[in-house]
């Protein structure tokens, strides 16, 4: 099965905990991307935009166009922020977008380029976005310094076999320098902590596509999430500290 396929599918049974345990990303990125761009109103084009958890952050000021290969996702996002007259749905990739050229000021994608093909990506976003347009990946990154953030990973590395053979295990930075042809990228950096209950732990486990969904392994980890949670739990929540990175590229064309 190619990894193309795998992107357009992996998700389709693991929208709800998605949508319940993922973390959204901060308001103050828009603020942050600002002196790279031309205009305080951009168009904006999501790409990978599942349930548009970073969407949301542009539709209350931008057209903004979700692009999402994954059928499940795209229903989601749809139900979710279709109240938005801003909001666009495309079923496309990064590879394809469906979008016209020279339409896009600002490309964003938040958790999603380790799923793209990085020449055809850079094509087709050379292609859809305005004179000096804008390109910012973005990541929700566990901080691994923090104590509970590496019983997490301990708890993933013991009981998810395909954890560490994931696509993204790890921001690769020469990768980002590679597909944004520099020799390094701009970064932004913003402190973004989530609060959550044991249910919601479990859903953000589950909401990974490498953690097994039944199965001996499954039963460990859910032991081991309670256990943790236990340990660092207070007043019933316990606190992920994740800093959200924003990688920065204005295309010159």
């Amino acid at each position: 099965m190619s990894q193309d396929f795998q992107s357009k599918t992996r998700f389709s049974n693991r929208v709800n905990d998605y949508i319940q345990a993922r973390p959204g990303y901060p308001q103050e990125i828009l603020q942050d991307l600002k002196p790279y761009l031309y205009t305080s109103s951009p168009a904006v084009a999501d790409i990978g935009s599942g349930t548009g958890k970073l969407s949301e952050v542009f539709l209350k000021r931008c057209t903004t166009f979700c692009v999402e290969p994954n059928q499940e996702m795209r229903a989601a996002a749809e139900s979710l922020l279709g109240h938005y007259p801003s909001f666009k749905s495309l079923s496309g990739s990064a590879e394809e977008t469906g979008i016209k050229s020279g339409l896009i000021d600002l490309i964003v994608a938040g958790q999603a380029f380790h799923w793209f093909d990085p020449e055809p990506t850079y094509q087709e976003f050379e292609r859809i976005l305005k004179k000096k347009g804008v390109i910012a990946l973005i990541w929700n990154e566990r901080n691994q310094d923090d104590p509970l953030m590496q019983a997490y990973e301990e708890a993933l590395t013991n009981n998810c076999p395909e954890y560490a053979q994931s696509p993204k295990k790890g921001i690769d930075e020469s990768a980002i320098a590679a597909f944004f042809k520099v020799e390094k990228p701009i970064l932004e950096k913003l402190h973004h902590p989530q609060l959550l209950t044991l249910e919601l732990l479990k859903s953000r486990a589950l909401s990974s596509s490498y953690v097994p969904k039944e199965g001996p392994e499954h039963d460990q980890l859910m032991l081991d999430l309670e256990a943790l949670f236990n340990k660092f739990q207070d007043s019933g929540e316990i606190k992920f500290e994740y800093e959200t990175l924003i990688y920065i590229h204005k295309i010159e064309k």
